[in-house]
């Protein structure tokens, strides 16, 4: 049986896909932007696994980069990325 819950992941990780790619393209093509696009996907993949969400809040990455800005909700005074 078919829950909401499986169906929420499912539908995540389709979107996650598709924009994944799109980025991709946006990458390649110079009229299509990438960046906006590996947001959705990277937020989608986030909403889709625990498990995911939980490694990339584990990775260098984002410790040197995101933490401050979700923590505080601004870009550091000091410089955009100073410990990255």
């Amino acid at each position: 049986m078919i829950t909401l819950k499986k169906i929420k992941i499912i539908l995540f990780l389709i979107l996650g896909f598709l924009s994944l790619a799109v980025g991709v393209l946006g990458t390649v093509l110079p009229v299509l932007p990438g960046g906006p696009f590996y947001l959705f996907a990277a937020f989608c993949f986030a909403r889709s696994s625990k498990r995911f969400d939980n490694w990339f809040r584990n990775t260098s990455l984002y410790k040197a980069v995101f933490a401050y800005i979700v923590a505080f909700g601004k870009i550091p005074r000091a410089g955009f990325f100073p410990e990255y």
